[in-house]
């Protein structure tokens, strides 16, 4: 059995790593979106707190 596990265990890692980068990628987009959204939005109560929650620099690029 120990061939097995040989086998499948390169597979089972490649297969983890294509899910982290695509859950990655979908949270990228999610924040994205948020983005998009208080960039929309006009009151002024939300751009300030998405400005205190970016800082100076945003943390993500665009």
């Amino acid at each position: 059995m120990g061939w097995l596990q040989s086998l499948f265990s390169p597979i089972k890692n490649l297969w983890n790593r294509i899910q982290w980068t695509h859950t990655r990628h979908r949270k990228r987009k999610g924040l994205y979106v948020l983005y998009e959204d208080v960039k929309c939005c006009s009151c002024e109560d939300v751009q300030m707190l998405w400005s205190i929650l970016v800082g100076p620099e945003p943390r993500f690029s665009i």
